[in-house]
């Protein structure tokens, strides 16, 4: 609304693309995670969508702000968020893998990090818009969708969190 002048009924209307997307985009991830760790295994079922989505979801980020017209950045915004969902089957699935007993604490570290993530960024996204710096947003956001990409190579889901006891 602020940026590409939209009129407040049809930024409402637009406001909603973006979580839809990221609803369907959930459900299909669990269902290509699931398929993926029966054809790869846990190391590389969890890996995988992440490795490509998350790069993706930084590109279309990069797509929307660079966008001439402002349905285009919508509909770039709404796939980011769709490729973002993607991981979620990957998150919570490793994070019970890994976690096998002690998920709930796996879990709860887990989405720890994803709020503290929020914590830090929230106030650098509202300086950055309120200096309409989207650019430099849009680009940080994409440089950390690589870097949580690049994560997944150093989480070794076939491994437990806690080892299991000799008998």
């Amino acid at each position: 609304m602020q940026e590409r002048k939209f009129s407040v009924l049809e930024s409402g209307w637009l406001a909603s693309t973006p979580p839809l997307a990221a609803a369907l985009g959930s459900g299909v991830g669990g269902l290509i995670t699931g398929a993926l760790c029966q054809r790869f295994g846990d190391r590389w079922g969890y890996r995988l969508l992440p490795l490509i989505a998350m790069p993706v979801a930084g590109a279309l980020l990069l797509v929307s702000v660079d966008a001439a017209n402002p349905y285009w950045a919508v509909a770039g915004l709404a796939l980011c968020f769709a490729a973002v969902e993607l991981n979620e089957g990957a998150y919570w699935g490793a994070a019970m893998t890994v976690g096998r007993g002690d998920t709930m604490a796996v879990s709860g570290v887990m989405n720890t990090g994803g709020n503290l993530g929020g914590i830090i960024g929230i106030p650098i996204i509202a300086y950055l818009s309120g200096e309409h710096l989207w650019r430099s947003a849009f680009v940080i956001g994409a440089g950390f969708a690589v870097a949580s990409a690049a994560a997944w190579l150093g989480i070794a889901v076939d491994q437990p969190a806690i080892a299991e006891p000799n008998h």
